[in-house]
């Protein structure tokens, strides 16, 4: 150990001939209690930095109590031993696992594929893992371990939100879960509405209006095409900007956010 500092903060001493005053190893000092003091207290206070694991000792030499004009009272004094012992390590929390999916890439993309494949890490030191696949959003597995891969392969799940909950245990106990969302949505849109007003009037630039309805990812985009043109992706309700005389048919496209499609006429 080295001596970092002294000060003299607490003390029973009010009159400092010398304040405290470090010189290498070792702490020099003197001061003086008005009247006396028959209480218990501290002198000085001495900070000390380790260096090293190990042990030292600590000792009082040349030290003189004075009671009065010049009597000596000095007593014994003793000194002590400093240990000096390595912290102990904090302990480290366990990593939970990285999920990644080849089949369901992105959490916040919906995807018209019902087979579901999911992949994690093993970080150095894990022994196991316990994961459940549901539909709720914050489930937590038990804490005993069901599996000890590191890919799971679902197949035919249904349309819907799941999520795939996953813990790591290791010798410093259970990692927090990790919770990976798939969205899965392979049914087109339904119940595919279109109207057209005025409705069968010449001279007039129809007012074309739809509306789908998707159960799982919902409707994403329409599309529409007049006779033999081109579809584009308009809003409703839709009237084109310039249309001939005679008979015409729109068509209208409803795409849901996982890109299944409905037509009508």
């Amino acid at each position: 150990v080295s001596i970092s500092s002294a000060g003299t903060g607490g003390s029973l001493c009010s009159i400092w001939v010398q304040n405290p005053t470090v010189s290498g190893s070792s702490v020099s000092f003197k001061c003086g209690v008005p009247g006396g003091t028959t209480s218990n207290g501290n002198l000085i206070s001495i900070s000390l930095k380790a260096n090293t694991v190990g042990s030292g000792s600590a000792s009082i030499t040349g030290a003189r109590v004075f009671a009065g004009p010049g009597t000596d009272v000095t007593g014994g004094t003793s000194g002590g031993t400093i240990n000096v012992t390595a912290p102990t390590p904090a302990k480290t929390d366990t990593a939970a696992p990285t999920v990644t999916s080849s089949s369901h890439g992105d959490q916040n993309t919906w995807y018209k594929i019902k087979n579901v494949a999911l992949a994690w890490n093993r970080a150095a030191g894990i022994t196991g893992f316990s994961y459940v696949f549901d539909q709720s959003e914050s489930t937590v597995p038990a804490a005993t371990a069901n599996t000890n891969e590191t890919t799971l392969n679902l197949a035919d799940k249904a349309d819907g939100t799941w999520y795939l909950h996953i813990r790591a245990n290791s010798s410093n106990g259970w990692s927090s879960t990790t919770n990976y969302r798939v969205q899965i949505d392979t049914a087109a849109p339904t119940n595919l509405v279109i109207l057209t007003d005025p409705k069968g009037e010449s001279g007039k630039r129809p007012m074309v209006s739809f509306n789908a309805v998707d159960a799982s990812s919902g409707i994403d985009r329409y599309e529409i095409k007049m006779d033999q043109e081109e579809f584009q992706k308009v809003t409703s309700p839709y009237t084109p900007t310039s249309i001939k005389s005679g008979e015409h048919t729109f068509t209208v496209r409803a795409y849901d956010k996982a890109g299944n499609m409905v037509e009508d006429k």
